[in-house]
């Protein structure tokens, strides 16, 4: 069907139904001047809105394929796709249904939410597009119609809106009465104040939300949720002027040339029952179905709108009205009532509608995730920041996430979020800088999680100590890493006290918790309730705030004794965890199950009664615990050094006695011969040596030490001795190092001979000494230590002997 304007006075025009469509027009326009641009003059083109029509699409093409190429964040996806729909609500329910055609009626909140939304499709002020609108439904596909389509689909589509409205347009235009669209303040102010308007709301706002909220790139923030997705929007809206006019069937009026459109249906949020909408301009769902038959986002706000009483006086025509209409101007073969088709079919022919709908109308968003997928780029962009840990989409924001088992104290997600970025707000506050290293020494509590979280939105690394650990580990840890910043408990505030009186201490700031009246404070010393004070409803702009290079920056400083200790795991939701937090196992499992949205008891304090009594209050179905449960386990190996070696022996296979199964993931494993470092093959006992992406980042200022533990290629020799089998399963037989295993209280802790050894050696009175560990008890020893005194200095009895170790060490 041509519909290009020619010079007669009026054009007939024939349908595919042979249906002549008288078409009038006006001899009074300005004719196309030859060797003009597409034969329109400079005055008529309005080349502001050329330039920015050009800039726009180039820029969104750009945008498109930055999306496709570069890391966009999940949440981003997620509201790009929302600004998208509301965008369009705000010209489809406020621009058309509310003002142009007053097809019902809104109170103030609502009224102002859609001339906000309008305004973000940058398609001109409300006021003006209802004022046009009118027109065009006045002398529709006629020569005053701003927006004719007889003059061409590229016309009605973009034309219209690059030149210069005719003066027959305005002409007539002015017969028109539009007192009720200035009258309306509201309206007023935006029409007055458009530009800056649209410029904040549709490309400003769009950018801070995601660059403020969840540290999305601004600039990839900017391309999708400000340009790309104007762009769509533009051309989305515009198919109604333009393909709604010559694409599609016409049933309800064969007489004018709208048309039924199902893809514009979609693209446009419900307005392509274009020829249903002609017919009965005053109806507020611009359709004859319900919301629930077909999609139709704009129908569904206004009814929801008006369920909540923010929308009233919804006109509708009766459906015997329509039906009259349909007989007396429409093609009743093309009309199929929907009522005969039974609400069953109905309902699913809807939902399948609805699909299509959604997946159309946002096919930038859509795409741009198939695209990812298919090329195995990650959907939801992995930093070093808080995003990783802490999922927030993926379970609820006041679900339960972790329980202390000895206070019943709870944590929720919004809790921690709000507390950790509390903590660190005041910390940066107090002076904390990216050169800052934070120490932690106390039990398990729910403190210790926030402030871990608080860490790692910082971007800081932080170093837990045991709770066995006294005062003399505790002066050896903090000098060894140059820690800064010490967070401890009033409990073990003790163990710092010569570190701090020290002269050569770089500590600047002192975190407690759970302190009292009693505690000894100075100007260094901050308690933890304090922190959160201070940096209450205080947010960080960028997460982690300081700059972080994730393959370089630690994130946790775990000193490592050379212990042997398989983890085992189990399958479910409520995950019990008896591990001390300073311990790698500990480090590990608190952000991974937080992850994954389950349910986390710790232990501040730890027994075999209280550890049954949690299973049965809290549910535990997911136990971390040690290698004689006697319950269906998977068995792993891991080290300090190397955090996850194995994944452990398959629940749906038969159990392999000893095994630690097959490596993980991403991990490499060769055993080697003692003497000659040759590589063996399987069933032969040799030195385990791994290397892969789970490796650690070196020993702290001990560049020696890696050296020698981590080869020329980056293997790194565990000091394990085992051997695979043909299944490459792995298997553990002994220990290059030897390491004492102590009891402190009810629990085990690894301590090294030479760390012992180290320490007696500084007795004035010892010259030389070796310690063993001696048999106690299943799964313990005591050590034992044999000296050389020195004959020169005072003579020292075991009992004195035993008594330096045990006042300062053990």
């Amino acid at each position: 069907m041509d519909l290009n304007n020619n010079n007669n006075n009026k054009d007939h025009i024939k349908n595919e139904n042979n249906i002549k469509i008288i078409v009038e027009c006006d001899s009074s326009l300005p004719e196309k001047a030859p060797g003009c641009i597409f034969g329109y003059t400079c005055k008529q083109i309005k080349w502001t809105n050329v330039i920015f029509l050009i800039w726009l699409h180039v820029t969104a093409i750009y945008a498109y394929v930055h999306g496709l190429f570069n890391p966009v964040r999940f949440f981003t996806a997620i509201f790009v796709s929302l600004l998208s729909i509301f965008s369009g609500l705000g010209m489809s329910v406020g621009g058309h249904r509310l003002w142009a055609h007053k097809s019902f009626k809104a109170r103030l909140p609502l009224r102002i939410l859609l001339l906000i939304l309008q305004t973000t499709t940058l398609n001109g002020s409300a006021l003006s597009y209802a004022r046009d609108h009118r027109t065009h439904h006045k002398w529709t596909d006629r020569e005053q119609d701003p927006k004719n389509p007889s003059r061409g689909l590229f016309y009605s589509h973009y034309g219209w809106w690059l030149l210069r409205k005719a003066q027959l347009v305005k002409d007539w235009g002015s017969k028109l009465s539009f007192e009720d669209l200035y009258a309306d303040p509201l309206l007023v102010y935006q029409h007055h104040y458009y530009i800056p308007l649209a410029l904040i709301f549709g490309f400003i706002v769009p950018t801070l939300i995601p660059w403020y909220l969840w540290s999305e790139n601004p600039l990839t923030a900017f391309l999708l949720c400000g340009v790309l997705r104007t762009c769509v929007i533009l051309n989305h809206l515009f198919t109604v002027n333009s393909l709604a006019h010559y694409v599609g069937y016409r049933p309800y009026d064969r007489y004018i040339l709208p048309t039924e459109n199902r893809l514009v249906i979609y693209l446009s949020l419900g307005e392509g029952n274009h020829n249903y909408h002609h017919t009965f301009p005053w109806d507020y769902s611009s359709s004859e179905r319900t919301f629930w038959e077909f999609y139709n986002p704009s129908t569904l706000f206004i009814k929801f709108m008006a369920l909540i009483g923010m929308a009233y006086d919804l006109k509708k025509p009766s459906k015997e009205l329509v039906h009259q209409v349909v007989d007396r101007k429409g093609i009743p073969e093309y009309f199929v009532p929907m009522e005969g088709k039974g609400v069953f079919r109905r309902l699913v022919t809807g939902c399948v509608d609805w699909v299509c709908g959604v997946v159309v109308s946002l096919w930038p968003v859509f795409t741009i995730i198939l695209f990812k997928a298919i090329t195995g780029q990650d959907l939801i962009v992995i930093h070093h920041s808080f995003e990783p840990y802490v999922n927030w989409l993926s379970h609820l924001w006041f679900a339960d996430n972790t329980i202390d088992a000895v206070t019943d104290e709870h944590l929720t997600i919004g809790a921690l979020k709000r507390l950790s970025l509390s903590i660190a707000a005041a910390l940066i506050n107090r002076g904390v800088t990216k050169t800052d290293r934070l120490v932690y020494s106390g039990q398990n509590s729910i403190q210790h999680v926030v402030l871990r979280f608080a860490a790692i939105s910082l971007g800081l690394p932080i170093c837990p100590l045991s709770d066995t650990f006294e005062a003399y580990e505790v002066e050896q840890e903090i000098t060894s890493i140059s820690a800064t910043v010490v967070v401890t408990t009033a409990k073990n505030l003790s163990k710092f006290k010569r570190v701090l009186q020290s002269d050569n201490n770089n500590i600047k700031l002192v975190v407690i918790f759970n302190a009292t009246r009693d505690t000894h404070v100075t100007e260094k010393h901050v308690t933890y309730e304090q922190l959160v004070d201070e940096g209450r409803d205080q947010t960080l702009k960028a997460i982690p705030h300081f700059p972080v290079d994730p393959n370089v920056d630690p994130y946790l400083l775990i000193h490592t004794s050379g212990s042997t200790d398989p983890g085992y795991l189990g399958d479910g939701q409520v995950v019990s965890m008896p591990y001390p937090m300073g311990h790698i196992s500990g480090s590990s499992i608190l952000p991974l199950q937080l992850c994954l949205g389950v349910k986390l008891v710790i232990y501040s304090e730890f027994t075999e009664d209280l550890l049954f009594r949690s299973i049965e209050k809290y549910r535990v179905t997911y136990l971390c615990t040690f290698s004689t449960f006697g319950v269906k386990l998977v068995e792993g190996y891991g080290m300090t050094e190397y955090m996850i070696i194995t994944r452990g022996n398959p629940f749906d296979e038969p159990y392999i006695p000893d095994s630690l199964g097959p490596v993980s993931p991403g991990t490499e494993l060769k055993v080697v011969d003692l003497n000659t470092g040759a590589t063996l093959g399987p069933n032969t006992d040799g030195e385990i040596c791994i290397r892969g992406n789970k490796m650690f980042a070196g020993y702290l200022n001990n560049e020696k030490a890696y050296r020698e533990a981590v080869d020329g290629e980056g293997w790194y020799r565990t000091g394990d001795i085992g051997h695979y089998d043909e299944r490459e399963n792995i298997f553990i037989t002994d220990r290059l190092k030897e390491v004492i295993r102590i009891a402190v209280g009810n629990q085990y802790i690894n301590i090294s001979p030479v760390e012992i050894e180290h320490y007696l050696l500084t007795h004035p009175s010892i010259a030389e000494c070796a310690v063993v560990g001696v048999n106690n008890r299943a799964r313990a020893h005591w050590p034992r230590a044999y000296v050389v005194l020195k004959p020169e200095a005072p003579v020292a009895t075991g009992a004195e002997i035993e008594k330096f170790v045990s006042s300062k060490y053990i």
